[in-house]
C-alpha cells in the first residue's frame, strides 16, 4: 500500500532562538518555515504577506521577547479577522507556572516548552486546524513518522470481529433500540467529536443513554465530577498549622502563596479538565441499564469498520479534553490506537486506584507496548469488567 505524502504545514516563527530554527529545518518535508527576529518584524511580514495569509497553519511566538512580546503579538493577532482562526501557540525556554496560567487565562491555543518534537508539534496543528475549522477532514491523514499506523494483521481482526459481532447482536440492538426510543424522545443513537489517534477527530457513536437536552446541562454539574477536587484550596492547612510557610512562597497574579498551595490548585485544575460524573440526573432508566452492561458502547464496532478506531486501544477522548491535553506525557497517548476497549477498561474503571496519574501510565503504556495476543488478553478481561456497575 503506498503512504500518501503528508501536507506541508506554513508556519511562522517570531523569535531568534537558534535551537528551535534549526529543529525545524531537520522536517523540511514537513514544514514550510518563516521567522521573524521580534513582534515588529512579525507584523510587517503579516501585513505584506497578506494575500498569503490564508495559507498560513500556524504562528509560533516565543513568550519572552525586546519590546512587544508573544502576548503583546496575540492580542494584535485576536483584532485581526484573517487571522484569528491560525493556530496561535507560544514557546518558552524556561518552565513558568505564571505563563502557562495566563496563556490559560486568555485561551491562547498552546504553549511548549523547549526542547520540543517539531514532530509532535504537526500533530498538534493538524488538531488545532480540525478542531478551529470544525472539519475532520481537512487536513491529509497521513502525518509524520511517529504516528501509529495499524499493522494489517491487526486491522484485519478488527474488520472480522466487528463484522462478526454486529451480525450476531443486531436483533439484540433492535430490541433496546426500540426500548430506547419508547422511553424518551429523541434518536436512539448519539454522535460526538472524539480525538482519537494522532489527534483525528472523527464522529463516536453510542446508544443514546442519557435526555436528548444532555449536553446543554454538563457545565451546571461540575459538582458531581468524581475527578474534581471538593477542595476549594483557598488557603494551606500546612501552613496554618505551622504558623509558617511549609514550602518556598511564590508570588502568582499578585497572591503571595506557598509552592504546595499552588501545586495543589494546579492539580485540581488538570482533573477538572476529565468529566466523569457520580449518579448522573441525566441519564435515563434505561440508560443505566446499558451503561452498567456496556451495551451502549456496541455501535463503536460500526466505529471500528470505518477505521477510527480498533478493537483494543486507548480510549479516544471529547475534544474539550484533547484540547487541553498537550504535554509532552500526555501527548504520548495519541501516538497509538485509539480503542473500543483496553488497559483503562480491565485494570482501573471503577476502581479506588482510577485517577488521571494511573489512566495516563496506562494510556501510554499501551501506546508503547501491544501486541496482537496482548490485545486477546484485553479483550478476555473486558467482559467480566462490563458487567462492573458503573455511576455516570
Amino acid at each position: 500500500m503506498t503512504s500518501q505524502k503528508q501536507e506541508k504545514f506554513k508556519i511562522l516563527y517570531v523569535g531568534a532562538a537558534r535551537e528551535v530554527v534549526h529543529s525545524f529545518s531537520k522536517f523540511p518535508d514537513l514544514f514550510d518555515f518563516s521567522y521573524a527576529e521580534n513582534v515588529l518584524l512579525s507584523i510587517d511580514w503579516l501585513k505584506d504577506n497578506q494575500s498569503d495569509n490564508r495559507e498560513l497553519h500556524a504562528i509560533l511566538s516565543e513568550t519572552n521577547l525586546p519590546g512587544m512580546d508573544g502576548f503583546d503579538l496575540h492580542e494584535f493577532i485576536k483584532k485581526d479577522k484573517s487571522l484569528s482562526s491560525i493556530p496561535f501557540i507560544l514557546i518558552q525556554h524556561n518552565a513558568n507556572d505564571e505563563v502557562k496560567n495566563k496563556v490559560l487565562d486568555l485561551h491562547i491555543d498552546d504553549l511548549y516548552t523547549t526542547p520540543f518534537k517539531p514532530q509532535n508539534l504537526y500533530i498538534r496543528i493538524k488538531f488545532l486546524l480540525d478542531y478551529k475549522s470544525g472539519l475532520t477532514n481537512g487536513v491529509s491523514e497521513e502525518i509524520v513518522s511517529s504516528k501509529y499506523n495499524t499493522p494489517l494483521s491487526k486491522r484485519l481482526f478488527d474488520i472480522l470481529f466487528a463484522c462478526t459481532a454486529l451480525l450476531f447482536l443486531s436483533p439484540f440492538l433492535l430490541i433496546i433500540s426500540i426500548l430506547i426510543k419508547l422511553e424518551s424522545k429523541g434518536p436512539v443513537f448519539y454522535a460526538s467529536k472524539r480525538v482519537g489517534t494522532g489527534y483525528h477527530i472523527f464522529n463516536f457513536y453510542k446508544l443514546r443513554s442519557m435526555r436528548s437536552d444532555a449536553d446543554s446541562k454538563l457545565k451546571d454539574l461540575d459538582h458531581l465530577n468524581i475527578y474534581s477536587s471538593q477542595k476549594k484550596y483557598e488557603v494551606c492547612e500546612k501552613c496554618e498549622s505551622l504558623e509558617e510557610p511549609c514550602s518556598p512562597l511564590l508570588y502568582i497574579h499578585g497572591e503571595r502563596i506557598c509552592e504546595n498551595l499552588h501545586m495543589a490548585r494546579r492539580e485540581s485544575k488538570i482533573k477538572s479538565t476529565f468529566k466523569k460524573l457520580e449518579n448522573d440526573p441525566r441519564v435515563t432508566f434505561m440508560g443505566r441499564f446499558i451503561r452498567n452492561t456496556s451495551i451502549d458502547e456496541l455501535p463503536q464496532l460500526i466505529n471500528v469498520i470505518k477505521g477510527d478506531m480498533s478493537i483494543v486501544g486507548n480510549r479516544p477522548l471529547p475534544l474539550y479534553e484533547a484540547e487541553l491535553l498537550t504535554s509532552d506525557q500526555w501527548s504520548e497517548r495519541f501516538l497509538g490506537p485509539a480503542g473500543l476497549t483496553g488497559l483503562w477498561q480491565v485494570k482501573l474503571k471503577n476502581t479506588a486506584q482510577d485517577t488521571i496519574e494511573n489512566r495516563k501510565k496506562l494510556d501510554n503504556q499501551y501506546a508503547h507496548n501491544h501486541s496482537f495476543w496482548g490485545d486477546i488478553k484485553i479483550i478476555i478481561k473486558t467482559i467480566p469488567a462490563m458487567i462492573q456497575k458503573e455511576n455516570n
